[in-house]
């Protein structure tokens, strides 16, 4: 078993590490990273730790979660003791994240169209803050475990605890941090919800289930929500959602998880949900579902990769449906595709548009629920 200086120093750390698989990363990080990548594989981290160039600043942060699911590994009481100092940050923090981020309903600037303008103003103010959260709340996810293994805390029922100490003690199971960190994603500015979608993508294996639970009620709660007002503003919501899975999605092959089939489930379940989503008739020429389209897609081809790996995979799901999915996710590419002016013409997508919703929306394609 490695040392924590023996790990930052390259041993058990695999290249892997210096991948942005989630595409999170802008253009010239990632093409920072990929040289770190081919140059510095072994000592690469501890470089990157050492350097003080501003884009391996942020390398660096990017990742981090990484030493920090293989510490978990090798030393799990060792990363206990470093998540308390963490998560008391966090919640010293929270209450100014929220106001910021416009989730609470005490936030100190006004509503309204000149309420948002203000937050908006904070938010680019306290840019340097908010990065430090992010740094933090990714480290938390990643060292995020299903329950505390340590003996609970016995506590002097003469004085009551502090909300503080509560909401610190909640961060301490991946349960807790998951709903601690959810509602920023219903928050009206991209950075925050970004920032939410990147740390969830950084979770450790081990709570990928956990987080799953979590996340399904919001599928329905947004699609429920949807259907009573159109065109409710929760497609920036659906979308952060779907890109958390799609981030997550590849747990579902690792070989830790061949026998979890109840994760397999949980994920189907939201391909199912999404799928009778996105073929409603208001729903299939939305614009503005352009993003969760392209985070489902990414969904998909992980689910299909899990599918050619099981000998019995017609009893999760059918090849009929698997034809459906398929032939909806290359709707979708198309959609996307002209969002992003990929086509000559509009003649060209139309065309291919009208050939995917023939076979698309066949009656053989249906999903069961």
């Amino acid at each position: 078993m490695p040392d924590i200086i023996d790990i930052l120093n390259g041993e058990g750390m695999r290249r892997l590490f210096l991948d942005d698989k989630g595409h999170l990363l802008h253009a010239v990080d990632r093409k920072q990273l990929l040289f770190w990548r081919e140059h510095h594989s072994s000592d690469a981290f501890l470089r990157l730790a050492e350097s003080d160039k501003e884009v391996d600043n942020r390398l660096w942060r990017f990742v981090f979660p990484s030493f920090i699911k293989l510490c978990m590994d090798n030393h799990p009481l060792v990363v206990d003791t470093w998540r308390d100092t963490l998560n008391a940050a966090v919640v010293r923090y929270h209450s100014l994240m929220s106001a910021l981020a416009g989730i609470t309903g005490r936030s100190p600037v006004s509503t309204g169209y000149a309420g948002l303008q203000e937050r908006e103003k904070s938010v680019a103010e306290c840019s340097a803050t908010i990065e430090q959260w992010h740094f933090w709340i990714r480290a938390l996810c990643a060292a995020a475990t299903s329950s505390d293994s340590r003996p609970p805390v016995v506590r002097d029922h003469t004085r009551a605890a502090s909300d503080l100490a509560v909401q610190q003690e909640r961060l301490s199971t991946a349960k807790g941090l998951f709903r601690h960190l959810t509602a920023f994603l219903a928050s009206e500015h991209a950075t925050f919800r970004d920032d939410v979608v990147s740390a969830f993508g950084s979770i450790h294996q081990s709570v990928f289930a956990t987080l799953l639970v979590e996340l399904k009620p919001m599928t329905r709660h947004i699609i429920d929500g949807r259907k009573i007002v159109q065109r409710g503003g929760q497609e920036h919501l659906y979308a952060s959602v779907a890109h958390i899975y799609q981030l997550t999605a590849h747990f579902v092959y690792d070989p830790r998880s061949l026998g979890d089939h109840a994760s397999l489930h949980l994920l189907l379940s939201f391909v199912r949900e999404t799928r009778n989503f996105l073929v409603r008739a208001d729903n299939r020429g939305d614009s503005d579902l352009h993003a969760l389209r392209r985070y489902f897609c990414g969904v998909v081809e992980q689910v299909f990769d899990r599918m050619n790996t099981l000998k019995d995979s017609d009893r999760f799901i059918s090849r009929n449906i698997r034809l459906g999915l398929y032939r909806l996710s290359n709707l979708s590419r198309i959609m996307t595709s002209f969002a992003k002016s990929r086509f000559r013409t509009k003649e060209d997508f139309l065309r291919q548009t009208v050939a995917c919703l023939r076979d698309n929306f066949a009656p053989d394609t249906g999903l069961k629920s």
